[in-house]
């Protein structure tokens, strides 16, 4: 439906970039067609950052010829760089990158625009004016505007890239700036480890995966891959299946990723040591790698300062006091799952590691089919706190109000209703047996299995 072409802008002779796109023949609506194209230009046009490509120009010519004029890129996409380094980049170089362009999102979050389709094709790798690779984050045609009701997309309509897709997305939910934190999340594992996270042998298991499947470890993709202490954990928080769950914007995501290339390629340590738990998993995790996790917790603090031993003198560094008064705390519970509110305040499902100001703390664990749990607890600063906490299963279950409670149609047909005379006569009238009902309807999981049910919202697609 289009294409780019190098182009020069007269009389400026300024090297440009054009965009061209054709209404293509099944849009079934002109008029739909052409409010997503000058939506796509208009929201360019907000866009002033130096990691994201530039709008010079933008209209509509008599044969119905839609062009946008663009600033002139000269390099290659991620996508190629990655195909020539072999899938891989080295992970100062991967940090670097996903820094730029975190700060260009960062940007357009602000302006109220979401890209809903980072991948490695829509980044494009250059150079600036002293020799440093330099990131340009290209097509935000797939854009939404968070702000006003501009939002045109047809209802139902899944847009994006499958392997970059965030849940939300893929279940056609209300898709904010977090899937963005995702998708570089995404992008994050893919050029560490040289593939996705999730993948299947089809476009609509790739997309179902990123719902149902848990988020791989590092370790099982590139057991021998060295990452600054902390990094895989990044990764984990940007895949979170919840977006309430990830970091909740790309200032402090950014300054996460350039706390890790702050830290020496000495201290590198291999991914193989720091597996983090499925959330499935029942047993707690050995102590080795919560050890290793809990150490390098402040780096994921909320404030998203650095973390204190990156650097061989904390004190001449002014944001390391910020990250010291925070206590680490591992929490895990058996089994696991449960959620998690600290003073009021969820805080997410077990295995949990949060940051939190010392003091005294009160953990309330709740879990269906479980007592709820509370314990109080003194915090240090910058001493971790390991939580591993067992709850008991409740005596008597007690089924949710507000769960609706599934109509099973019986496997006979329904008794017809029969008038029956009122006699003495002892020997009711012969029918057909009714079927009682499920003694323990509260304990039977009316959810179907996974995997002979695509997951609840999911829209399907083309390649079905």
């Amino acid at each position: 439906m289009g294409a780019v072409y190098e182009a020069e802008q007269r009389p400026l002779g300024r090297r440009v970039a054009v965009k061209v796109l054709q209404e293509p023949p099944n849009s079934g609506d002109s008029d739909a067609f052409q409010r997503r194209f000058f939506l796509e230009a208009a929201t360019l046009a907000k866009l002033d950052h130096p990691n994201t490509v530039t709008l010079f120009d933008y209209g509509q010519t008599k044969d119905h010829i839609f062009y946008l004029v663009m600033e002139y890129v000269d390099g290659p996409a991620l996508s190629k760089v990655l195909k020539q380094s072999q899938g891989v980049l080295e992970p100062h170089r991967v940090l670097t990158l996903m820094a730029q362009v975190s700060d260009a999102l960062e940007n357009a979050h602000r302006a109220g625009v979401v890209h809903r389709d980072l991948k490695p094709g829509n980044l494009l790798v250059t150079q600036d004016s002293s020799g440093k690779e330099l990131v340009k984050v290209v097509d935000f045609g797939l854009v939404k505007l968070t702000e006003g009701d501009q939002a045109i997309t047809v209802t139902g309509m899944i847009m994006g890239s499958p392997h970059c897709m965030a849940p939300e997305q893929v279940q056609g939910d209300t898709v904010d700036h977090r899937a963005d934190v995702y998708a570089i999340g995404v992008l994050l594992y893919r050029c560490l480890a040289g593939q996705y996270p999730f993948h299947g042998s089809t476009t609509t298991a790739t997309m179902i995966a990123h719902i149902q499947q848990d988020i791989p470890s590092l370790a099982k993709a590139a057991p021998n891959l060295e990452l600054p202490e902390g990094l895989e954990l990044v990764v984990r928080r940007c895949l979170a299946k919840k977006p309430s769950e990830r970091f909740q914007d790309m200032g402090e995501l950014g300054r996460v990723l350039r706390a890790c290339i702050e830290v020496p390629t000495d201290q590198f340590t291999t991914v193989s040591t720091l597996v983090e738990p499925a959330p499935s998993e029942m047993a707690p995790p050995r102590r080795g790698p919560w050890a290793a996790i809990a150490g390098i917790a402040a780096v994921l603090a909320i404030a998203g300062v650095a973390y204190g031993l990156t650097r061989p003198d904390p004190s001449t560094d002014p944001v390391i006091p910020a990250a010291v008064a925070m206590a680490t705390v591992s929490l895990v519970s058996a089994p696991s799952g449960a959620s998690v509110s600290v003073d009021g305040e969820r805080m997410g499902t077990t295995p949990l590691l949060i940051d939190l100001p010392p003091g005294s703390a009160q953990f309330e664990l709740s879990l269906e089919g479980y007592d709820a749990l509370t314990i109080r607890k003194e915090l240090i600063a910058g001493q971790p706190t390991k939580l591993e906490l067992s709850l008991a299963k409740s005596a008597v279950p007690t089924p949710e109000p507000d769960k609706p409670v599934l109509a099973v149609k019986p496997k006979i047909k329904p008794v017809t209703q029969v008038k029956v005379p009122v006699k003495t006569d002892p020997i009711p009238p012969k029918q057909d047996p009714v079927p009682k009902a499920d003694p323990e309807p509260a304990t039977a999981d009316p959810t179907p299995a996974a995997e002979d049910k695509a997951p609840a919202g999911y829209k399907s697609n083309p390649f079905d």
